[in-house]
């Protein structure tokens, strides 16, 4: 789903943007014919690359989930810079390119 780019800078709708791509992966996990899977997250053009890995050590979904701090607030949701791929940028090209 591509969601607006003004949401990029509002905590709430980063956070919803990364447990969206992480309930998608949960979903398809059990299904996944490949031993990786590729997903995008979007706010305009910006984009967030994820992975999910089903390797002989177990599952790995990357990027990895910012743990839980109940005394803070901000911290625990991603940073704007994981959706630093900005598709008209000619340095998105070699990260598109996998």
């Amino acid at each position: 789903m591509i969601k607006s780019p003004a949401g990029l800078g509002h905590l709430l709708a980063r956070e919803e943007a990364d447990e969206l791509m992480r309930e998608r992966f949960r979903e398809m996990y059990d299904i996944l014919p490949q031993a990786v899977l590729y997903g995008v997250s979007a706010f305009g053009t910006r984009l967030a690359l994820y992975s999910l890995s089903r390797m002989a050590a177990g599952r790995l979904l990357e990027p990895r989930r910012i743990p839980r701090d109940p005394t803070r607030v901000n911290d625990e949701v991603p940073p704007e810079e994981r959706w630093a791929i900005d598709v008209f940028s000619a340095r998105a090209r070699p990260s598109l390119g996998r």
